[in-house]
């Protein structure tokens, strides 16, 4: 119990005495004569007792206007013992679950805040997995999130939205239903601090395109439009395949991305990085056909570019040609470029072929494009597809 929640219940247990002394003395003023001033006397003490006798219950919990009523009038209308009848009458049972409520919220929130320069990413080492182990004391993440107390749950479940990947996004919604409520919250949290980085940023590339158009036709302004209009493209794509929305918001978010990437490219048509995310964008709601035009728009000069390599291999791993995916993993990998983990499992060659994400009008688009299951234990993928 905080400090000023004791200092509250100690000034509602004086009131409450008080309240029942006046009451006391008033009464036996009227017993003792029956003057007209002491008569009125009384009277006054009387609704000083059941105004004190309010204040009292306020400071045991907030009351709602008809918790105030019911007080004043049992405190007044019932003789002698009114006060102390109303003092004791149970109220409030809605404001403490709520003042309790936030005082939990307000705790996790301090937490948090007061651990997040341990979790920054530069102290990685990349391998998810011994990272976990050496800061939770764990084996892995999975035996943390199986058998791990509730703190180190709680710092697992903040450092799986630090890494972000989509996988590590649907761990922390299966939180969302936890009997643990303060993982519950844990949960929602870190989930909407995420939702609510993307969300500003999305509001603030806007912002700067209706700035900049005021100011069009200057050559600088529309330079601005068209390159806050191509990096807001590709924000709202990778926030429809991030994992933090459900399905119809995430389809909404790639159709945002998609209508702004057609705009823009309308407008600036030299622009291959518009064209490329129209390519990426069409391949994760799976239309594949027109995800390939895309990529046949783009100009020579930059289909040896990684990015554009990378669109194909996940374009061919979509329609299941994995041998044209696993040619241009090679060449990727020939040149010294970071490969993303399942073109990694392509390359080596895995068993078992990897199977293609169906397509956008059945799969939930928290899923990114290329996401293969692995059988063996997960590592932190080293770039998005």
């Amino acid at each position: 119990m905080s400090k000023k929640r004791k200092l509250d219940r100690v000034i509602a247990v004086l009131l409450g005495t008080l309240a029942t002394s006046l009451e006391l003395t008033a009464a036996t003023t009227v017993m003792w004569r029956e003057e007209p001033w002491l008569l009125f006397g009384s009277l006054v003490l009387h609704i000083v007792a059941g105004l004190t006798c309010v204040g009292a219950a306020w400071f045991r919990a907030p009351l709602s206007q008809v918790e105030s009523d019911i007080v004043l009038l049992t405190a007044m209308f019932v003789p002698v013992f009114g006060p102390m009848i109303a003092w004791t009458i149970p109220v409030g049972d809605d404001g403490r679950r709520l003042a309790g409520s936030s005082e939990m919220l307000h705790r996790v929130e301090e937490d948090i805040l007061s651990s997040a320069s341990v979790y920054e990413r530069q102290i990685y080492s990349g391998d998810f997995d011994s990272d976990l182990s050496r800061e939770l004391n764990a084996m892995s993440y999975y035996e943390v999130l199986r058998s791990g107390d509730l703190d180190q749950k709680r710092n697992a479940l903040r450092k799986l939205a630090q890494l972000g990947e989509p996988r590590h996004m649907r761990m922390i919604k299966n939180y969302f239903e936890d009997p643990e409520p303060e993982l519950r919250l844990c949960a929602y949290l870190e989930i909407d601090r995420l939702r609510t980085h993307r969300e500003t940023h999305i509001a603030e590339l806007r912002q700067r395109i209706r700035a900049a158009k005021e100011r069009a036709p200057d050559p600088v302004a529309l330079a601005e439009i068209e390159a806050c209009a191509t990096e807001l493209a590709e924000s709202l794509r990778s926030y429809g395949m991030s994992g933090i929305l459900d399905e119809s918001m995430a389809r909404y978010r790639l159709q945002q991305a998609l209508q702004t990437a057609n705009s823009a490219h309308a407008r600036f048509p030299d622009n291959w990085r518009l064209a490329l995310v129209k390519s990426r964008v069409y391949c994760d709601l799976g239309d594949y056909d027109n995800a390939e035009q895309a990529l046949l728009s783009l100009p020579d000069a930059v289909h040896d570019r990684t990015s554009v390599q990378l669109a194909r291999a996940s374009l061919h791993f979509h329609r299941r040609q994995f041998g044209e995916a696993r040619k241009i993993a090679r060449e990727l990998d020939a040149r010294g470029q970071s490969l993303p983990e399942w073109l990694e499992v392509l390359l080596a060659g895995s068993p078992e072929a990897p199977a293609s994400p169906p397509s956008r009008s059945t799969a939930k688009p928290q899923v990114p494009a290329p996401q293969p299951r692995i059988p063996t234990q997960e590592r932190e993928p080293l770039a998005s597809s």
